[in-house]
């Protein structure tokens, strides 16, 4: 019953290991893959002025009558 549960355990760890090394390659794929885009494409040129847009807010206050 012991063995059992050990191998259960270490079934387990080696299937986290698995988890983690995948997940971590992806991570490394994804960030070689943004270098090269930034290196074939360029990065984008910062916003002027021009890009910009007008934005007209108001702020409405509510208040709330509680009967206590």
């Amino acid at each position: 019953m012991v063995l059992l549960g050990l191998a259960i355990l270490v079934v387990s760890f080696l299937v986290g290991l698995v988890f983690v090394a995948v997940v971590a390659g992806l991570a490394i794929l994804g960030g070689l893959g943004l270098t090269i885009r930034n290196w074939l494409v360029g990065r984008k040129a910062p916003a002027t002025d021009e890009d910009l847009i007008q934005v007209e807010y108001r702020v409405v206050q509510r208040e709330q009558e509680r009967d206590h």
